[in-house]
């Protein structure tokens, strides 16, 4: 699980960053931050299955 927490926390923390400055952005030039949401679902739709392909692939080495 170290390996999928580690990836996580830099996309958790990367994807926020990134709706900060869409919102600030987006909400200054009179727009709705719509687009702030896909950013932050997209770190656990990468997170989810690099979780599982990691599962598997320790599994295969026998290193569970």
């Amino acid at each position: 699980w170290i390996d999928t927490h580690r990836l996580s926390a830099w996309l958790f923390f990367f994807s926020g960053v990134v709706t900060i400055v869409l919102t600030i952005l987006l909400t200054a030039l009179g727009q709705k931050p719509f687009w702030c949401f896909p950013v932050l679902i997209s770190g656990a739709l990468v997170t989810i299955p690099y979780s599982f392909f990691r599962y598997k692939q320790l599994e295969r080495r026998g290193e569970l």
